[in-house]
């Protein structure tokens, strides 16, 4: 059974019809299976009672549908291959107040700057050496060429704000507060969208200008940040940053 939220309005929210609950986990938890005809119409009328009602799902909006109306009307859009890449890593040059970064995998990764292709640290670098923040939350060590492009760039040493966490598996972006990506991608050029297309991760996202939403990502992101789930954590012994979190 899927627990649907409060709609965004002051009226209470009542519970939704079975044919929704039963479409959302098998059209929706379930998108590589070929859907039915069956299937296909009760998400058809899923679309519809979510678009008269205003539910969506677990507070991240309910699932791709072609209502471009009701993405616009929460200021949200789903993007894919190289839309990740132009509209969230070509973004981030532009931060002026801070810039959050999460990550479970984390590799050497190419930008374009100047109608050349430097790499990505080389941003994070001039955004540092401006006076923004940059905080950067990983899973795991970085690969051999990531760590050598890292020490052609000495303002990172100290100015990267950096945390690894084992149990890290979600990949966001914040600029600024006010612009957030959630997604499937982590940073490196293959999920990125900065390698070609026959060669790239099949990755998808959503990006987004609502506060509420911007919120909610930064919220999960200072969670781990300020080690709120150290204290009961089982995985300890594979976490480096634990003294530092502890002390």
């Amino acid at each position: 059974m899927i627990a649907l939220p409060h709609r965004l309005s002051d009226r209470s929210a009542v519970a939704a019809p079975r044919f929704v609950r039963e479409c959302y986990a098998r059209a929706v938890l379930k998108t590589s299976i070929i859907l039915s005809y069956q299937v296909a119409i009760e998400y058809k009328k899923y679309l519809l009672y979510i678009k008269n009602t205003g539910f969506y799902g677990n507070r991240i909006i309910f699932p791709i549908s072609q209502d471009k109306d009701l993405f616009m009307q929460y200021n949200l859009e789903y993007i894919t291959g190289t839309g990740i890449y132009e509209k969230v890593l070509m973004r981030v040059p532009e931060t002026t107040s801070f810039l959050w970064l999460a990550t479970s995998d984390l590799k050497d990764l190419y930008i374009h700057k100047n109608n050349r292709m430097v790499p990505f640290l080389e941003i994070l670098s001039d955004l540092v050496e401006k006076g923004i923040p940059v905080r950067l939350i990983h899973a795991k060590e970085p690969g051999p060429a990531f760590r050598e492009d890292f020490d052609r760039y000495p303002a990172l040493i100290n100015g990267l704000e950096r945390l690894l966490c084992p149990r890290v598996h979600f990949k966001l972006a914040v600029i600024d507060g006010v612009f957030a990506y959630s997604g499937s991608a982590n940073l490196t050029g293959a999920g990125m969208g900065a390698k070609s297309g026959d060669r790239r991760n099949f990755e998808a996202g959503f990006i987004t200008e609502d506060a509420k939403l911007v919120a909610c990502v930064m919220e999960q992101f200072d969670a781990v940040w300020m080690g709120k789930y150290c204290d009961g954590c089982k995985r300890k012994e594979l976490c480096p940053d634990r003294p530092e979190m502890v002390s």
